[in-house]
């Protein structure tokens, strides 16, 4: 009996999340949030543009609580706590407690981004093809951001792939082809699951089936094949 080997499956799909060190296409609002933080200073791998434009979205939405305590605070105080002065302007900036808050939570949260963001920022890049160095043409005056932003709204290329690890150890020199090999996602099950229920076959076949009372039969007395039968 001949068995063909297991198929290979397609790619998962975009409902499905993909290892840690493959970009993740279709990817949700809440799922790229939490999957920044889980890949917080990887800078090999890709990104796609899910993953890139939903956590921006998601870091505008969190800078909005700041910011309102801040303007709620500067609102409400008569209180002068900072005077600057030069020859021909000087500004009262006036402060509450509640605008110190707000000036702490935005200054604690632009520093624990500060590292997932770039690391972001350089897989959106390799995922576009272009090395994570690209993120430095912003140091061009005026031009800069705006040649990057374009960069980060371009879409995915097969050849990013030159940037993928080894999941789990991000370390390890460059595959060719990319990681993971084609077929390396498990096959569909088949009913029963797969493999087959007891598993693959042995090398030659299974056993035919047990005769009664056991296979080979039960030896005769003397042994068996009986003595002077001439034997096998």
């Amino acid at each position: 009996m001949t068995y063909q080997p297991a198929p290979v499956a397609p790619a998962p799909p975009p409902n499905v999340e993909p290892p840690l060190d493959q970009p993740w296409y279709g990817i949700g609002f809440g799922a790229a949030f939490k999957r920044v933080f889980k890949k917080y200073a990887t800078f090999s791998g890709r990104a796609s543009r899910g993953e890139y434009w939903w956590f921006y979205l998601a870091n505008i939405l969190i800078s909005f609580i700041p910011g309102i305590l801040v303007g709620i605070g500067l609102a409400t105080t008569t209180d002068e706590w900072l005077t600057t002065t030069s020859n021909s302007f000087e500004a009262n900036i006036k402060f509450t407690g509640i605008a110190l808050v707000g000036v702490l939570i935005m200054t604690f949260w632009g520093l624990a981004i500060l590292l997932p963001q770039l690391a972001l920022t350089w897989r959106r890049l390799h995922d576009t093809g272009r090395s994570g160095g690209w993120y430095f043409i912003t140091l061009v005056p005026l031009v800069g951001p705006i040649i990057l932003i374009v960069l980060l709204a371009s879409g995915s290329v097969q050849g990013g792939t030159q940037w993928d690890r080894h999941p789990g150890s991000w370390g390890q020199p460059q595959m060719p082809g990319g990681y993971p090999p084609p077929g390396a996602y498990p096959p569909p099950q088949a009913p029963g699951g797969y493999p087959p229920p007891g598993g693959y076959p042995p090398p030659g076949g299974y056993p035919p089936p047990q005769a009664p009372g056991g296979y080979p039969p039960p030896q005769a007395p003397g042994g068996y094949p009986p003595p002077n039968q001439g034997g096998y």
